[in-house]
């Protein structure tokens, strides 16, 4: 057979869908159904097996089985969809879809990607071989697979019953969780794997005969791993819009659920933290109560006018603004927000959100707390919250309280004024204090952009953590066996994306000195502290729990820390993932860590004899 063989075939294919296809459109408008119905069946089968023919004779011409391949995959995916239908599955039926889209994608995807990689350079030759190395991978294309069907599933596996918002809320969670951790695992073992299974088979050596330096052949590892991440960063990106896009049209509980799902999730608000209200005095109350504490204990903070320790004085800015979050019985408190003009550029509404937290026992015997607002001198009534002219509120619990940007004066400022008033209902019974911790119990949110952009940033973050892998596997598979580089990237990767609970764990294992004590000092403290507590304490468990505190915290310090750069919470909650953001994440974890691991793996390969000579 002649080369324009497969094309021929192609051309007829064409012709035929369009003559059938034109026909049975003719006799749909000459109204006779049962005809039109018959000979779309009649042609399908002529297609179907014409195809088939094709695919048979013409396997091996790559183009015809790139086609193929899609053919028999939508094929499958129509049955299966049909199938659902049928069976008034509707979720999923959808869900069949959305995987042979991504499916679909990914296929076309990588065939560009291909393409781009072809050029000359040598190093993007040694990309292009490690992307085929990828889709042979049996390890990574479970991962992906599973990848391509998890994340269309999700959404219609949530419970109808929750609000709308919580059922978007949970679906970006668990999708951005789910695409982090299988992306993170299949680029370990996919790193790992490529090095270490081309050294042992000694394929490396086609690599280094060439006029390609180890180093360069790293980066070309590195590239290929970082341009097929990319491609199923933005595959998983455009298939969690669209479904979140899809939950959206669902219907939510009631109009005020709705209305959160447009302004608390999916758009891209920053929070205002409370300042002082421009009667406070503070540096009055910090000198009364320097003086009070000199006063009391002389030997500790000296006499009045003596100067006092660094450490004290924070102790007591601190002592001063937990009072100033904290509202006394029958007392207001005045909580400045600055910095809101751009609130009444993006929408008319913002968030006044709050967890109010008492003190003691509070006199209702259902658990709720009275509070009463002013905003900027004006009373604030919210009908899903008000009684007899208060705010009844849960104790202890989060609560979201709109508010019209219209309030905000000239110089882009909100003056809110909280009081502590009696139970409304028990005239005389006072309430204990109210406080709002210093993080996130008392701030203001509104909108600056939208879920799209929010997104794709959060997306971003992903691939830069995954281009730190994938330099991180490589870096070990080029001095460790398969399973043992993949357990030490592993725990690299796992102890990096818990770093936050870690680091809070080790400060409550022991009393190993903070993180703002300077390193020099905690080195001293250390050993001093470890034999007092196992010579004059007697206490060898304790010293025992220092050393893994300072293991643990010394450990911590050679990892980077993700939950410092995850998008996944901020977008799940509606808030800003600043570019801020991404640009210390691109320069820490993408330039800093990955180039890191590239310059350790790389004097390390440089060192390593790959092939003895032999005389």
């Amino acid at each position: 057979m002649t080369s324009t063989t497969p094309w021929t075939f192609l051309i007829v294919s064409i012709v035929l869908l369009a003559t059938g296809e034109g026909l049975g459109a003719l006799l749909l408008a000459q109204g006779w159904d049962m005809a039109s119905r018959g000979w779309s069946w009649v042609l399908r089968a002529v297609l179907a097996l014409w195809f088939l023919y094709g695919l048979v004779t013409w396997y091996e011409v790559p183009w015809v089985k790139r086609i193929g391949r899609i053919v028999v995959l939508t094929w499958v995916s129509f049955l299966a969809w049909l199938l659902c239908r049928k069976l008034e599955a509707d979720g999923a039926a959808m869900a069949v879809a959305g995987a042979w889209a991504m499916a679909v994608g990914f296929y076309a995807g990588l065939t560009i990607l291909r393409a781009v990689l072809s050029a000359g350079w040598p190093v993007l030759g040694v990309a292009r071989t490690l992307v085929d190395e990828a889709v042979r991978m049996k390890v990574a294309l479970i991962l992906i697979i599973a990848l391509v069907l998890f994340v269309p599933a999700l959404p219609f596996v949530l419970d109808p019953e929750d609000q709308l918002r919580y059922r978007i809320q949970t679906f970006l969670t668990w999708s951005m969780m789910v695409v982090s951790v299988l992306l993170s695992l299949m680029t370990i073992f996919l790193a790992v794997g490529s090095i270490t299974n081309e050294i042992a088979n000694r394929q490396v050596y086609l690599s280094l005969t060439k006029p390609m330096g180890r180093g360069r052949y790293l980066l070309g590892k590195g590239i290929g791993i970082a341009a097929l991440n990319l491609l199923l960063v933005f595959m998983c990106g455009i298939s969690i819009y669209v479904f979140t896009r899809i939950l959206e049209q669902q219907t939510a509980q009631n109009s005020a659920d709705e209305l959160a799902v447009q302004q608390q999730v999916l758009v891209a608000r920053v929070a205002a933290s409370p300042l002082p209200g421009r009667d406070a005095d503070f540096r009055s109350l910090y000198d009364q109560q320097l003086l009070q504490l000199q006063r009391q204990d002389p030997d500790l903070y000296g006499n009045p006018g003596d100067p006092i320790l660094a450490s004290q004085r924070r102790k007591i800015q601190k002592d001063i603004l937990g009072k100033w979050r904290s509202i006394a019985p029958y007392g207001t408190n005045t909580y400045r927000f600055i910095g809101l003009d751009r609130a009444r550029t993006y929408a008319d509404s913002m968030q006044l959100r709050l967890n109010p937290k008492a003190g003691s026992k509070i006199p209702d015997p259902e658990g709720f707390v009275f509070l009463t607002v002013e905003i900027n001198g004006r009373r604030y009534a919210d009908p899903k919250a008000s009684y007899r002219g208060y705010l009844k509120l849960v104790d202890d619990q989060y609560h979201v309280l709109d508010i019209q940007t219209e309030l905000i004066d000239e110089q882009g400022e909100l003056e809110v004024k909280i009081s502590n008033p009696s139970h409304p209902d028990l005239r005389g019974q006072a309430q204990p204090s109210i406080a709002f911790n210093a993080k996130d119990g008392l701030e203001i949110l509104y909108r600056v952009g939208g879920f799209e952009g929010n997104l794709a940033r959060s997306m971003l973050l992903i691939w830069i953590r995954l281009c730190f892998l994938a330099m991180l596997g490589l870096a070990a598979g080029t001095f460790l066996d398969f399973p043992i580089a993949c357990l030490l990237a592993m725990l690299i990767f796992f102890t990096a994306a818990s770093s936050g609970f870690i680091i809070e764990s080790l400060s409550y294992y022991s009393a190993f000195p903070r993180e703002e004590i300077p390193l020099f000092e905690k080195i001293i403290w250390w050993p001093n502290q470890v034999w007092t507590e196992i010579v004059e304490n007697g206490r060898p468990i304790e010293a025992f729990r220092l050393l893994v505190a300072a293991i643990g915290s010394a450990f911590m310090r050679l990892v980077p820390k993700f939950s410092e750069f995850s998008g996944t919470t901020l977008l799940s909650d509606g808030r800003f993932v600043s570019y801020d953001l991404v640009g210390r994440a691109v320069i820490w974890i993408g330039l800093f860590w990955s180039g890191t691991a590239w310059v350790i793996g790389y004097f390390i390969f440089r060192s390593r004899e790959l092939a003895r000579v032999i005389v």
